[in-house]
């Protein structure tokens, strides 16, 4: 859920992994753990895909171009759907935005 501390993201938004969690690869898919809370998330195919392209560089944007491309999808859709998992990935601490000092 948004806060002033994070307010909601957007197609301009930038993300990259978060430092308190790792990850294995698990062919085309992906385990996480957070390190501080302990929990395990797993990504699908599509996760992993999104997660992959959380460099530090490319936006919300690039990455639903990218799917979109990829996949039959409608632009809309795809990123409404991105966000909402991008949204839910930071709010378990699994990923921040670039430049967020306020971030975990």
């Amino acid at each position: 859920m948004p806060s002033p501390k994070h307010p909601s993201l957007d197609v301009t938004s930038v993300l990259q992994p978060a430092e308190r969690q790792v990850q294995a690869d698990l062919g085309t898919e992906i385990a996480m753990l957070h390190l501080d809370s302990g929990v395990f998330y797993g990504l699908d195919k599509i996760g992993t895909r999104i997660f992959s392209m959380l460099d530090g560089k490319a936006t919300v944007s690039n990455i639903v171009d990218q799917l979109v491309d990829h996949f039959e999808v409608a632009h809309e859709e795809c990123a409404r759907d991105v966000l909402e998992l991008l949204e839910q990935m930071r709010a378990a601490g699994l990923v921040v935005v670039v430049g967020d000092e306020a971030a975990p």
